[in-house]
């Protein structure tokens, strides 16, 4: 009868072992997956935020009459002049990196950020751009240029008189965002 006894005790303690291990891994492996379903909405908000911020942006300065003037008639240094200073406001308070004008389909006329660097033709690699002058309406997101990751907002120009003359958009570094979500998987 002991034996039989300690049997079913040993029995008993094995197996509410092993139940608590299983309970205690799946805990653990859905608040894992709570937690990086959280970090995904965080980082999804964040960059939500950051297009909203790009295309808001560029609406203001797209926006103000010297810009559309300047721009429908093709007067580089006029439409540099209209915006520069906006630019410079907009970088140093609200991190925007760039600044670009284009023509259709998707050709650089003026980089606010870089004024000697235009003409080139951005329709290889730039189909946000592309697809804005195609289409006509306001795109914003992710793209890959020359100098790395960044955040778009892009939309059409018009002339005074509402005919298509173009596009302009305001972009946002990625290098922010990617420490902010390095900062949030850190390790504490």
């Amino acid at each position: 009868a002991p034996v039989v006894l300690i049997g079913a005790v040993i029995a008993t303690i094995a197996t509410v072992s092993v139940i608590s291990n299983l309970i205690s891994h799946r805990m653990a492996a859905s608040f894992e997956k709570g937690q990086f379903e959280l970090i995904g909405r965080i980082v999804q908000s964040k960059l939500t935020d950051a297009e909203g911020k790009a295309i808001a942006a560029a609406e203001i300065i797209a926006a103000m009459p010297e810009v559309k003037k300047a721009f429908a008639a093709r007067n580089r240094d006029e439409l540099l002049g209209a915006t520069r200073e906006a630019y410079r406001v907009q970088r140093e308070k609200y991190g925007i990196s760039q600044a670009q004008f284009h023509l259709a389909p998707a050709v650089s006329f003026l980089r606010v950020h870089n004024p000697p660097v235009f003409g080139e033709d951005l329709s290889h690699y730039r189909k946000i751009v592309a697809e804005v002058n195609q289409s006509n309406a306001i795109r914003k997101g992710v793209e890959v240029t020359t100098s790395g990751l960044g955040i778009f907002g892009t939309l059409p120009m018009t002339d005074a008189a509402g005919k298509a003359t173009g596009s302009f958009e305001v972009a946002l570094e990625f290098g922010p965002l990617l420490l902010f979500f390095l900062a949030i998987t850190r390790p504490a």
